[in-house]
């Protein structure tokens, strides 16, 4: 399974999951298939309820945008990939703060698929960038180390690969003695 998908699955499935309160957006049916049909691998089936979401329903949806996004890292289309995470990322981020929990995961996420494409088309400083802002914003995104850490590692920065490592680790819930964790 594609490393994007477990970003994906990571990061948003919470966001249908969570109990809603007055403050959080309402998702359409559209919107609540998609995420439906890729929790079930329907990959095809996801992208044309997010296509449906942004074209009929709701074209300023950055949540939207953000899973289409991944959608296209999936397929390794890296340019579309970072073309809709730059639109989830305007939208989500025009005159406003974050407002909602789902915002904060949607914001982290396009960062996150981003870097990934950055990363994967050779570009280790954005990908590098991308991935410590996704950090910033969602400081228990594990993904986001996981994935900086690659990019470390890439770039000859044993350290801060393993320092990212550990927080990966360490937020994924695996368990590990501290002292053993310790970069040499």
């Amino acid at each position: 399974m594609n490393r994007m998908i477990v970003i994906l699955a990571c990061l948003m499935c919470t966001v249908i999951a969570s109990p809603q309160s007055v403050e959080e957006p309402k998702f359409s049916e559209n919107f609540r298939s998609g995420v439906d049909a890729f929790v079930q691998g329907k990959i095809e089936e996801a992208r044309e309820h997010f296509s449906k979401e942004i074209q009929a329903n709701n074209p300023q949806c950055g949540h939207a945008y953000a899973f289409m996004s991944i959608l296209f890292g999936q397929s390794a289309e890296y340019a579309k990939n970072i073309e809709y995470a730059n639109k989830a990322i305007s939208l989500l981020t025009e005159g406003k703060t974050l407002q909602t929990p789902e915002d904060t995961q949607s914001l982290s996420l396009a960062y996150t698929g981003r870097g990934h494409s950055y990363f994967m088309l050779g570009d280790s400083e954005k990908a590098l960038e991308d991935y410590s802002v996704a950090i910033r914003i969602m400081p228990d995104n594990p993904i986001a180390y996981r994935e900086r850490s690659d990019v470390y590692n890439k770039m000859g920065e044993d350290s801060l690969s393993w320092v990212d490592m550990h927080q990966y680790l360490v937020l994924i819930g695996y368990p590990m003695e501290e002292e053993s964790m310790t970069a040499e």
